[in-house]
C-alpha cells in the first residue's frame, strides 16, 4: 500500500492499517517522523513499535486517552469514527533538528508544545494547523518563524 496523506506525505509501512486502534494512518506518520527528531524516543513505546501499538493509549483525562509512561505525551479525541492527536507535549525528550512538514498532517492538534528542544526550524506546513490555540517552544533552538504561521488566527 502506497497511501498518500492529503498534505503529500506518504504513509509509513508501520503506520499503513490502523484499523485496529480505530487510528488515523496520516497522523500516525507524522508522530512516528516527529518522534524520528529524538534518539531517545525511537526506543521507547509506542514509537519503537507502532506497526503493533496504538499511539494513543493508557488512561483517560478528561475527554482525551492520554499516553503517559513516554516522553512524548499525546492526547487524542475521536474526528470521524477515528482517533487522531488533539494534544502533543514534551519536555527534554532530545528533540533536535527541524520539524518535519508532515506536521502538517495534525490538522486537528490544538496544542503542542515542546520545551527544552534543540529544534531548529518550523515547518511553512505548519499553517494547515488551523485548529492550532498555543504553541509552546520555549528554550527551543529556533531562531525565526515561518510566516505562515501568521495564518494561525487561533493562537
Amino acid at each position: 500500500m502506497n497511501a498518500e496523506c492529503p498534505g503529500g506525505t506518504a504513509v509509513s509501512a508501520e503506520c499503513a492499517d490502523r484499523s485496529n486502534f480505530a487510528e488515523n494512518p496520516c497522523a500516525c506518520t507524522a508522530l512516528q517522523e516527529l518522534a524520528a527528531l529524538s534518539t531517545e524516543l525511537q526506543a521507547e513505546a509506542p514509537w519503537n513499535a507502532l506497526a503493533i501499538a496504538s499511539y494513543c493509549t493508557a488512561g483517560v483525562v478528561g475527554d482525551y486517552d492520554y499516553v503517559e509512561s513516554v516522553k512524548l505525551k499525546v492526547r487524542c479525541g475521536t474526528v470521524d469514527g477515528e482517533q487522531v492527536p488533539v494534544h502533543i507535549s514534551a519536555s527534554s525528550a532530545g528533540f533536535a533538528g527541524a520539524m518535519p512538514p508532515s506536521l502538517g498532517e495534525l490538522g486537528s492538534l490544538t496544542y503542542l508544545g515542546l520545551d527544552f528542544t534543540a529544534i531548529t526550524s518550523l515547518p511553512t506546513e505548519i499553517a494547515a494547523l488551523t485548529g492550532l490555540t498555543a504553541l509552546d517552544l520555549p528554550n527551543s533552538a529556533i531562531t525565526s518563524l515561518p510566516s505562515e504561521l501568521g495564518a494561525l488566527t487561533g493562537l
